[in-house]
């Protein structure tokens, strides 16, 4: 696996920034505070779902101040060979956005996506862990691992080396054990309990024979009485059959009658109708005459009214024309006096104008020439007043300037006082001497450790030797037969004891100088401040000086060129110009220039106006004229005498048409009647042979009925009733006698099938408590075994990991001593540092000693349980004194070799030559 490129936009410290990563060592360098860790950070969300430093995972701990979004997204090469890209966006208040990306196919994952990182990141197991405990190496961090409690290193370590699963199965399984013997148990008291219960299955099997044979009988019974009620039923619906048939024939038969009664009385109306038709008739021929010639006259006199309604209008159009006439005479009239009026107006107007225009030329040449005056005065102006502000503006400056200056040249004074304070060679001095003094407590501690050692090593050789038995040949040595083995022994125990006393007390003298040192290193990082601050702040005071007399030089320079503009203009001051713009706007407004010439464009306006008005106005007077003839050849007088003729002609025609009135309406009246009379005599002639057939029907019907009453007489309803009434009350003793016999074997076969299924349950439970007595048996045998297997497992592992971590540790310091990594019962994956003489405990190591064992470890474990080949370390150098940095740095390399890709973050430039990449923050 092989990262290839970080983008992260509002997070953390950045705003936005993009690193890009290359195969073998990747050195990211920068002071503290450059956010370097909030890169590893981000590495580690996206690709292992990592917390945060502060232990959460939510979006709003990421976030830049003020941003209420942030993303991280990261392109790397996975374990198959094909590239891919993972994108993390978090957010102030809602959930976090996780996509995966194939590169090659553009395809998009946004479930399942942890398990699909474990296969491309190439972890072997327990995918979080493994990460946060092998693959990176945090600052300030990766050493504490090995230094917690035994308790807290067995579960971390068993976690990562998967072994934890074995101490769970050993668990799991007593649980399991103690169930299957309770299942047990609890499975051959209810197969007691049901033995216990279980019934006669023969008696009840005989009862329900017995119950089964009596249903039989009672059900032939029961069919045998079925048929005698059937055959009854049927003769009882044919009787009612009869009867509905009778019914029917008796009301078809009232209705015949009644028909024919309706057809006599329908045939009496029509006679008379038809009488009355014939007798209209006679009066329709004795009136013809004179009804048609009352519609002779009536076409006369319509075709006479329609002659005077042409005529009429002819009239009514002379009379307007005669009207229209009168009125375009008056018009013509008043169109000429308004014609004088107008012309009188237009010639005052034009005295009027010519008077204006003079004046407008006059006041014209006036404005002009204030206006050149006035500009000119305004333009000096404008310029005096800019001088002015920029004279207050470089007034201000100064004044400012002045301040700061005071301001920043005081702090200078007072910083370079606090430094003179600090001896800074002195400071230096005394921690030269602290280095010393630490490199001489290693030493004391080692030699402690070696006299420790010694008294271990006399103590043991006192034991075997005062037996006076050689513990090679286990047998009586005869060379210190004779001595005194045991008081020599004792006397090199007190010298050595004497020497550590003497060694303590040096160490206990050294540390005390040591504590010392914190606060000469205060003082040195103070003083190094101290003179960055005095520097800047000298330089930025004598900065703001130089500004401060270039303002004061602006400000002169603007003061003497207003006093030269005052001087052009013969001014004493700038009021005195003010005054005299105004007095010259005051001139122009009291000419009126403006106003005038609009006044004249407004009489060269009217002007127009009334000379448009007089040429309408002779228009209009003409087509008066025009109008006035065309009217009188219109009108037509001929045509008043011919409208008198046809008025008298009309009367005469209407007295006529009034005399035959009568005898018109008289035929009207009698036309109505007369027209349907060859209608009603077919319908007469219809209603005869309809009555002539129902008289048929009515004898037929009442044929039928004699019939059907003889039927009726010979036939007994009532005793067919009362037999079927007998039959039905014993069908329902028989049934609710075959309910009872129905109900007992029902319950016999209930208490059948009971007694079957308890059997069956009973060799159920035989069966299972059989199989859970072999898998209790199994899964105590399977604990004997399991129980030892997780340590033996972690044994193995921790021999590879040793074997590795010894060579890198060697390469790292150039020493000899051999790591031994232990998880017996009492160690619990503790760590020794193991040389000719000594086995020292980890916590019980210096500190570089711990960072060089840590990383040496770490390497050996990166390369054992990862297929990544991949490692991140976070500022390694820490506690590593200067000489342990150059050969960590120098075999860093060799330790790193193996690996696709590492990258190491840190301050220190000491492996900038083993860098294949750099990235400055």
């Amino acid at each position: 696996m092989r990262i290839k490129k970080v983008q992260l936009k509002n997070y953390r410290s950045h705003s936005e920034i993009e690193v890009e990563f290359s195969r073998g060592i990747n050195l990211i360098l920068g002071r503290n505070g450059k956010g370097k860790s909030s890169i590893l950070e981000a590495i580690g969300l996206a690709l292992f779902h990592i917390k945060d430093r502060t232990g959460k995972s939510t979006g709003k701990t990421f976030l830049k101040y003020g941003e209420k979004e942030c993303s991280i997204l990261v392109e790397f090469l996975a374990n198959d060979g094909r590239e891919y890209s993972i994108f993390h966006q978090y957010f102030e208040k809602k959930g976090k956005i996780m996509i995966l990306k194939d590169l090659s196919t553009e395809l998009e994952y946004r479930d399942g996506i942890e398990e699909k990182l474990e296969d491309l990141c190439g972890i072997k197991s327990e995918y979080r862990d493994v990460y946060e405990n092998v693959i990176v190496a945090k600052q300030n961090e990766f050493i504490n691992i090995f230094k917690e409690t035994p308790e807290n290193r067995a579960k971390i370590f068993n976690k990562i080396f998967h072994t934890e699963i074995y101490a769970n199965l050993f668990s799991n399984l007593k649980g399991l054990s103690e169930q299957y013997q309770k299942e047990k148990e609890e499975l051959e008291t209810a197969e007691r309990v049901l033995s216990a219960t279980l019934g006669n299955r023969k008696e009840s099997f005989a009862a329900c024979r017995e119950e089964e044979k009596a249903f039989i009988l009672w059900t032939r019974r029961k069919e045998e009485e079925l048929q005698k009620k059937r055959k009854l039923t049927k003769e009882l619906e044919e009787w009612e059959k009869i009867e509905k048939e009778y019914e029917v024939i008796n009301s078809s038969l009232s209705l015949q009658k009644t028909q024919i009664e309706q057809n006599k009385k329908e045939f009496l109306q029509h006679l008379s109708e038809a009488k009355r038709a014939k007798k209209a008739r006679c009066l329709l021929e004795e009136h013809q005459s004179s009804y048609d010639e009352y519609t002779n006259l009536e076409k006369q006199i319509q075709e006479k009214k329609k002659e005077q309604e042409v005529l009429q209008k002819i009239r009514e159009e002379n009379r307007r024309l005669k009207v229209e006439n009168e009125k375009l005479e008056l018009l013509r009239e008043k169109n000429r006096k308004e014609e004088e009026i107008l012309q009188g107006e237009h010639s005052e107007y034009g005295i009027q104008l010519l008077s204006l225009q003079k004046k407008i030329r006059e006041n014209r040449k006036s404005k002009e020439e204030i206006t050149l005056i006035l500009s000119d005065l305004q333009q000096s102006r404008k310029e005096m007043e800019a001088s002015k502000e920029k004279q207050k503006e470089w007034e201000k400056e100064s004044v400012l300037l002045q301040k700061q200056v005071f301001l920043e040249e005081k702090h200078w004074k007072e910083k370079t006082e606090r430094i003179s304070n600090l001896d800074i060679e002195s400071i230096q001095s005394s921690l030269e001497q602290i280095q010393a003094a630490k490199i001489k407590l290693q030493g004391k501690r080692e030699k402690l450790v070696v006299y420790q050692q010694n008294i271990e090593d006399y103590q043991t050789a006192m034991e075997t030797l005062k037996q006076k038995v050689c513990p090679f040949l286990k047998e009586t040595c005869e060379n210190v037969k004779n001595l005194e083995v045991e008081s020599y022994f004792r006397e090199e125990m007190n010298k050595t004891k004497i020497e550590m006393e003497k060694l303590s007390k040096e160490i206990a003298t050294l540390q005390k100088e040591l504590e010392q040192e914190q606060s000469y290193r205060k003082q040195e990082v103070s003083y190094k401040l101290l003179k960055e601050e005095a520097d800047s702040l000298e330089k930025t005071f004598l900065y703001h000086r130089g500004l401060w007399k270039e303002v004061q030089l602006h400000l002169e320079r603007e003061q003497r060129h207003l006093e030269r503009l005052l001087l052009v203009h013969k001014f004493s001051n700038l009021e005195e110009i003010q005054q005299k713009i105004r007095a010259l706007e005051d001139s122009l407004l009291v000419l009126k220039v403006e106003e005038k010439e609009k006044e004249a464009e407004e009489f060269n306006k009217k002007i127009f106006t009334l000379e448009n008005r007089i040429q309408n106005l002779e228009k209009e007077r003409t087509y008066f004229i025009e109008k006035r003839k065309e009217n009188e050849s219109k009108i037509q007088e001929e045509k008043e005498e011919c409208w008198k003729t046809i008025s008298e002609e009309i009367e005469t025609l209407e007295e006529k048409r009034k005399h035959l009135q009568a005898s018109y309406q008289i035929y009207l009246e009698n036309k109505k009647l007369a027209l349907p009379l060859e209608e009603i005599k077919e319908k007469i002639y219809a209603l005869c042979l309809e009555r002539k057939e129902r008289r048929k029907v009515q004898k037929s019907l009442e044929k039928q009925k004699e019939h059907l009453e003889t039927r009726l007489r010979k036939n007994d309803k009532t005793a067919c009733k009362e037999n079927l009434a007998e039959v039905e009350k014993f069908l329902l003793q028989i049934n609710k006698r075959l309910g009872e016999i129905g109900q007992k074997i029902k319950h016999h076969k209930q208490e059948l099938e009971c007694l079957k299924a308890q059997e069956e349950k009973i060799k159920e439970l035989a069966g299972k408590r059989n199989k859970i007595e072999k898998k209790w048996k199994k899964a105590e045998n399977i604990r004997k075994n399991i129980k030892e297997m997780g340590t033996e497992v972690s044994k193995n592992m921790l021999a590879h990991i040793s074997e590795g971590a010894t060579i890198n540790f060697h390469k790292i310091t150039g020493r000899s001593e051999k790591i031994c990594w232990s998880n017996e019962d009492n160690d619990k994956y503790q760590v020794y540092l193991s040389g000719a003489n000594q086995k020292i405990e980890y916590h019980l190591l210096s500190g570089g000693e711990q960072v060089s064992v840590a990383i040496a470890i770490r390497g050996s474990m990166a390369q054992y349980f990862s297929n990544s080949r991949f490692m991140i370390l976070d500022e390694p150098t820490n506690n590593l004194d200067l000489e342990k940095r150059k050969l960590l740095a120098e075999y860093m390399g060799e330790i790193l070799h193996h690996l696709e890709q590492s990258i190491i973050v840190t301050h220190d430039d000491t492996f900038r030559e083993m860098a294949e990449k750099i990235i400055e923050l």
